[in-house]
């Protein structure tokens, strides 16, 4: 049983963008085949995924995500989707920063649920229901570590509404 061979993890979603990445996973892939990938930001900044229009509308646009995900399942590594990080356009406190990383709670649960639940739905839509259901969805990163030392939120009675609430906008998908 090899069951390192499940998992293989890079920094960023954005990474996925760059070339000489794609040539690594590339050769990775080819000489040891493994089954999923992790990676932190999909929802981050760099990704362009959620921002606000000139009426202030929140928009979304996927284009940057679907090359990371087309090219990962080109290769044959399924991705695990952490619902990470906050983009500065929902963020409580924009400034916020852990190595690069926004990592802030939402300003406004329902901002945030329907982009999770946006997400998903293009997901589906995008690559089918039998194939996102083969994906592992996880919410966020490290929540339990103390906001002054990483990722986490300023106290674990903040994270859990945000974990119900995240929770329930995929599974309201599927």
């Amino acid at each position: 049983r090899h069951t390192w061979k499940n998992f293989v993890c890079i920094g960023r979603a954005s990474e996925l963008l760059m070339e000489e990445m794609r040539e690594l996973l590339r050769e990775v892939q080819q000489t040891i085949g493994y089954r999923y990938i992790k990676f932190h930001g999909l929802l981050s900044d760099d990704m362009r995924v959620c921002q606000r229009n000139n009426q202030g509308e929140i928009v979304y646009s996927f284009i940057l995500m679907d090359k990371a995900i087309d090219f990962l399942l080109s290769i044959g590594l399924k991705p695990l989707i952490q619902l990470s990080f906050m983009p500065d356009v929902l963020a409580k406190e924009p400034p916020r920063t852990v190595f690069n990383f926004r990592v802030n709670e939402p300003k406004h649960l329902d901002e945030w649920a329907a982009l999770v639940r946006a997400t998903t739905l293009h997901f589906i839509d995008r690559y089918g229901k039998a194939e996102v259901e083969n994906w592992p969805f996880c919410v966020w990163n490290e929540p339990d570590t103390p906001s002054d030392l990483m990722f986490g939120f300023e106290n674990a009675k903040d994270f859990y509404p945000f974990y119900r609430e995240t929770y329930r906008a995929v599974k309201e998908c599927s």
